[in-house]
């Protein structure tokens, strides 16, 4: 069977940011719009039945697209309860309830929120919705129209990724996703394709003219008003212990790759880095910037294996029955899924490969770094976020935050990973009633939520700590950390000279590899596969200035 997948439109609670799982709001004039162009796509693609929450923002959306189709109702698949938290703003939701809102952010899977929904029975029963859609429609085309968080429910069940892949989903407003469903496979069509007038450009550059350790440098999105797309194709080592390597190379035909090693003579489009080879003359690689391993023929067919280099050993290793294998998989914890990965193979059609660039470029147009980093900005103004709340609007120009805020932490008494950042990391976190007065002015805006004694400041660019993460150094130069909290925690638990990259000074810590293990636990991590420092760079889209005086020397700021 075939599943299309959509969110509801707009409402004027989704344009304010408010939590309102339950509330039933309806579309608004952008929804409308949004649901008479998903009406106009599928117009000419035959559903043999279409199914929506029962809330009435999915409902009316559902019945513009349906376009006098019948349509059938269902409460399983509605929206998480918030409880206490309907019909909050993200902000007044924090500021009310910051201890239950920091309880619940570290513990989401487990925790209820006040008053609220559990997760768990919030995930079981949008599956048991989906289970039963896909139980009566064997064979059939079927529209589901639902929210945000229940769709990422039911790609996290689908997939096999979990409860704990929850947040590695999200379904935009005005766009389809689309899967096939069997009893051995499945395989995403598209996911969230778009059809809003809304469209931001796609940039392709060439991933040959960024610099060597600039795997982590991206263009900011909002800087360009585009989607960057890094072309071409890399070797990436991998260092492996060699009894490792020569384990994959003897049982599972898979031989690791040295960095001096020549690159495959195909150009990739998105760009592809090949890691490893097999005796067919087929290469294993990753796309660009990611973690899902590819597997490419030597025909140049692309077929997408597994989620993670580790998942895809998982499934390869356990299909033979090999005593080396089983041992293997022992000494690098790995256990066998419960879950058939094969059912996850499939062909991958977003990437494509051409014979070299030049070909590449009869479809694309691929930008050198320097050359697109040379196009002109559309024009930015920017407001003191530390003196006007609301965000300004004139026409013709786009308006940012500048300056800085705080996300400060509710003061326990308790031993726990946070205390331990500060004692054998030398990181403190922000505390409510001891938030420092400091006159450096970032452009844009950052959110500061930890220190380093020594005059250097922790902080992220977004609503929470789910977005990246920068470091303020006393110099006053902005560094891109990691692309969340956790993995910045992961980051300077087990790589305690993280910071040698940024003062040039390395630290001397005593530490054992069992020491990192037993500070990781505190926070529920494991070692990274990979050295996470490695992407450390000199973020240039964020400007800190002395003050704000000296910052309006540099930027329009109201």
């Amino acid at each position: 069977m075939k599943l299309y997948f959509v969110r509801h439109g707009e409402t004027d609670m989704n344009a304010r940011n408010m939590f309102y799982g339950w509330t039933d709001a309806d579309i608004n004039a952008k929804g409308i719009s949004q649901a008479e162009e998903l009406r106009a796509a599928f117009r000419d693609i035959h559903l043999d039945a279409i199914y929506s929450s029962d809330l009435k923002r999915a409902l009316h959306t559902a019945e513009i697209i349906a376009d006098g189709r019948p349509v059938e109702t269902i409460s399983d698949i509605r929206e998480l309860y918030y409880g206490k938290w309907e019909n909050r703003t993200w902000e007044e939701m924090t500021e009310a309830d910051r201890a239950d809102w920091q309880k619940w952010r570290t513990d989401w899977v487990d925790l209820v929120m006040p008053e609220g929904e559990s997760f768990m029975d919030f995930y079981n029963r949008v599956i048991a919705g989906i289970d039963r859609i896909i139980r009566e429609n064997k064979g059939k085309h079927v529209l589901v129209v639902s929210h945000n968080g229940a769709l990422s429910a039911m790609h996290c069940h689908l997939t096999g990724a979990g409860p704990k892949g929850f947040w590695n989903f999200n379904s935009k407003q005005g766009h389809y996703s689309a899967v096939w469903v069997s009893e051995k496979k499945l395989t995403y069509d598209c996911i969230n394709y778009p059809l809003c007038k809304e469209k931001t450009e796609t940039v392709y550059v060439d991933m040959d003219s960024r610099p060597e350790d600039g795997l982590a440098y991206m263009i900011h999105k909002s800087d360009r008003d585009c989607n960057t797309i890094w072309t071409g194709t890399r070797v990436e080592a991998h260092h492996e212990k060699a009894e490792y390597v020569e384990i994959m190379k003897k049982h599972l035909d898979f031989i690791l790759l040295e960095k001096e090693e020549p690159c495959p003579n195909w150009y990739a489009v998105p760009a592809l880095s090949v890691f490893a080879k097999d005796s067919k003359g087929g290469y294993f690689a990753k796309r660009d910037g990611g973690s899902c391993v590819y597997y490419v023929s030597s025909d140049g067919q692309v077929t997408y294996l597994a989620e993670h280099f580790r998942k895809y050993l998982q499934m390869v290793i356990f299909e033979q029955e090999n005593e080396k294998l089983q041992k293997f998989a022992q000494e690098i914890e790995l256990q066998k899924s419960e879950t058939d990965l094969r059912r996850f193979v499939c062909p991958a059609y977003d990437i494509q490969l051409f014979a070299n660039r030049a070909e590449a470029e009869k479809q694309v147009h691929i930008h050198e770094l320097k050359e697109f980093m040379e196009i002109e900005p559309p024009k930015r103004i920017y407001f003191d976020s530390e003196k006007m709340g609301k965000t300004p609007e004139i026409e013709g120009y786009d308006i940012f935050p500048a300056g800085k805020s705080f996300d400060p932490f509710v003061m326990t008494c308790e031993e726990n990973g946070f205390t331990s950042l500060q004692r054998k990391r030398g990181i403190s976190l922000i505390f409510e009633g001891n938030i420092p007065k400091l006159d450096f002015y970032p452009v844009p805006k950052l959110t500061l939520f930890a220190h380093d004694g020594e005059g250097g400041y922790f902080a992220h660019g977004g609503k929470d700590l789910d977005s990246p993460i920068y470091f303020i150094s006393k110099e006053l130069e902005c560094w891109t950390l990691a692309g969340d909290f956790r993995t910045f925690v992961q980051m300077v638990v087990f790589e305690p000279d993280w910071k040698e990259k940024i003062t040039g000074e390395k630290e001397a810590l005593q530490e054992t590899e069992a020491d990192k293990e037993a500070f990781g636990m505190l926070f529920g991590l494991s070692a990274p596969e990979r050295k996470l420092s490695k992407n450390i760079h000199r973020e240039p889209y964020y400007k800190i200035f002395e003050t704000i005086e000296k910052a309006r020397e540099k930027a329009c700021i109201l």
